[in-house]
């Protein structure tokens, strides 16, 4: 177990995360300046896994990518939130619990994947979320992405497209926190909780599939 809080801000650069790591908790790593994070994949079967707790490297913005591997689990939406130049979070191909869409993180959950973490850094300014989610959720801290002025290649999320789902998802609260966007067509969403889709978009097109849409869906305005 890593502890939360463990190496909060330090000035370590470098970070081995051993296989025998059940746990990371939250803020363990928050705001280190971290350069390079790697996590060894296990050699034997472990019924526990690896589970990165909230926030655990948030605001490490001296990481360009990340793999998890094949032993994790779980891992917190917000466990990369903040980093700004983050461009992709990929997984070992053994990894049977997590999944990574063009470094975009999605989590199993039965026989549907809910979408996780969108790096703040990738290298698009569009994303067509997958046929595989099968009606699984958009979790809450899954995009978060802001302008950042020291980061003047960032490119910033201007579409999210539903089209290709092949079941409608939910979007949690506070999933969706992008300013940035402009297009956003409500095609293959079952519903939109609180603060689900706080975005820049002058319009949104709403599909028939909609069910329920909070009455702050789309921020308290």
């Amino acid at each position: 177990i890593i502890s939360g809080n463990a190496f909060r801000n330090s000035k370590i650069t470098a970070f081995i995360v051993p296989s025998t790591v059940r746990f990371i908790g939250r803020n363990a790593c928050y705001g280190c300046q971290l350069k390079e994070l790697q996590f060894v994949n296990s050699t034997v079967e472990d019924e526990y896994g690896l589970t990165i707790g909230d926030f655990a490297f948030s605001g490490v913005n001296t990481i360009y990518e990340v793999t998890l591997p094949k032993q994790t689990v779980n891992v917190s939406p917000s466990a990369f939130s903040q980093i700004a130049v983050l461009k992709a979070i990929l997984v070992d191909k053994d990894c049977p619990n997590m999944r990574s869409d063009s470094g975009v993180l999605f989590q199993k959950a039965g026989d549907s994947y809910n979408a996780v973490c969108y790096p703040a850094g990738r290298n698009s300014d569009s994303y067509f979320f997958p046929e595989f989610m099968n009606g699984g959720h958009i979790l809450p801290y899954f995009c978060i992405q802001k302008s950042n002025n020291d980061n003047q290649s960032q490119t910033l999320l201007k579409k999210f497209d539903f089209s290709k789902l092949s079941a409608p998802i939910v979007i949690e609260p506070n999933a969706i926190e992008a300013s940035a966007v402009e297009e956003v067509t409500m095609v293959n969403v079952d519903s939109i909780m609180d603060t689900g889709m706080t975005v820049g978009a002058p319009m949104i097109n709403v599909g028939k599939d909609v069910r329920y849409i909070d009455p702050i869906a789309f921020g308290a305005g």
